[in-house]
C-alpha cells in the first residue's frame, strides 16, 4: 500500500471498561452491548479502543461525542453527535468483510466553511485504514457533494460501466448543457479542455473539472441555465455571494450534481492528491485530566508514504 497506518496496534484482551471510561465513547454504555461489542473487536479490529477515541478526539475534543455500537452480526456503527445532535458523523462497518456499509455526514449551516467538514472526511479515512478497508466507495450528492468530493480528489466508480450507465451518462450531458451556455464567457483553450473532461472517459475526470478555478461571478445568469439546474445556479449563487468567494467553473459544473464515487487506498497518485488537498492530522492525543484541563500526553504518525 502506499498509505500505511502508523497508529500502534492493539496490545491484550479488549474489556468492556476499555470502552467505557475513555471520555470520547461516553455514551457508549446507553447506546449497546459492550460485552459483544468487546467481543467482535477482539476479533477484528486490530487497534486499541482508546486509539480509535483519540482520533476522533483531537480535532472536535469540545462538544462532541462518540458513540460506538454493534447493531448487528459483525457491523459496527460510530456515531459522533454534536451538543445539539444536528451536527453529525455517522459510519457503519461490517468489520469482518472489510466493508464500508453507510456514511452520513450532516453539518448545519452555521458549522459550514469552518472545515468541519474535511475534518469528518478525515477522520472517516482513519477509520477506514484502522478497520483494514482498501477501498470506500460512496454517492457524491447532497448540495455540494458533487463539487467538494470531486475537488479533494475522489474518483468516479466505473464498476458498472458500460453495463449500467444511467447516471454517468446523465452527469455527462449536464456538465456539456452547462459548458455549453458558458462557451462565450470561457477562453477556447478552456472550454475545449472541459468539453474533453466532461465527456467522463477517465475516473479522475471529474477531480479536473472541479479543480477549473476559473472565476465566473456575474458573466451569467441562472435563466441561462437548462430548467433542470437553474435552481442549484440560483444556491450557488447565494452561497459565493454571502460569503463573498469566487464563482468557479469547478463549481458551476458540479455543484449539487450526484456520482458514484471510489477511494481507492491502494492507489498512490489518488491518495497523494487526496491528502495534499486534505492536509495531514495532527495526531497529538489530548488526554482530559478534569473540568476545562488538557494535557498533552504523545503523537501518533498517521500515515507514511512508501
Amino acid at each position: 500500500m502506499p498509505y500505511v497506518s502508523n497508529l500502534p496496534k492493539r496490545d491484550g484482551i479488549v474489556t468492556e471498561r476499555d470502552f467505557q471510561k475513555l471520555a470520547h465513547m461516553g455514551g457508549l454504555s446507553l447506546k449497546g452491548d459492550t460485552s459483544s461489542i468487546a467481543s467482535l473487536w477482539n476479533e477484528e479490529v486490530k487497534y486499541h479502543p482508546r486509539t480509535i477515541s483519540d482520533i476522533f478526539g483531537v480535532p472536535l475534543q469540545t462538544g462532541f461525542d462518540l458513540v460506538v455500537s454493534n447493531p448487528k452480526d459483525t457491523s459496527l456503527l460510530f456515531d459522533l453527535f454534536s451538543d445539539g445532535k444536528e451536527d453529525k458523523f455517522a459510519r457503519l462497518y461490517d468489520v469482518a468483510s472489510k466493508e464500508l456499509k453507510n456514511s452520513e455526514v450532516t453539518l448545519t449551516p452555521a458549522q459550514q466553511g469552518k472545515g468541519l467538514g474535511t475534518t469528518f472526511t478525515k477522520l472517516g479515512m482513519d477509520l477506514d485504514i484502522a478497520l483494514g478497508l482498501q477501498k470506500q466507495y460512496f454517492m457524491a450528492s447532497s448540495e455540494v457533494g458533487g463539487y467538494v468530493w470531486a475537488r479533494v480528489g475522489m474518483e468516479l466508480d466505473t464498476r458498472n460501466l458500460p453495463a449500467n450507465n444511467e447516471d454517468h451518462e446523465y452527469l455527462s450531458e449536464v456538465i456539456l448543457e452547462k459548458l455549453d451556455v458558458l462557451k462565450k464567457h470561457l477562453p477556447p483553450e478552456l472550454y475545449d479542455e472541459c468539453c474533453q473532461l466532461a465527456l467522463l472517459e477517465n475516473s479522475d475526470d471529474l477531480c479536473h473539472l472541479a479543480n477549473m478555478d476559473f472565476d465566473l461571478k456575474g458573466t451569467f445568469k441562472s435563466k441561462d441555465m437548462p430548467a433542470r439546474i437553474q435552481s442549484n445556479m440560483d444556491d450557488l449563487a447565494k452561497f459565493c455571494d454571502e460569503r463573498d468567494k469566487p464563482m468557479t467553473l469547478g463549481k458551476v459544473l458540479l455543484l449539487g450534481e450526484y456520482w458514484h464515487g471510489v477511494v481507492d487506498y491502494d492507489n498512490d497518485v489518488q491518495m497523494t492528491r487526496i491528502l495534499s488537498h486534505l492536509g495531514e492530522l495532527d495526531h497529538s492525543v489530548w488526554v482530559p485530566k478534569g473540568a476545562g484541563e488538557i494535557e498533552v500526553a504523545s503523537t501518533i504518525p498517521k500515515y507514511q508514504a512508501h
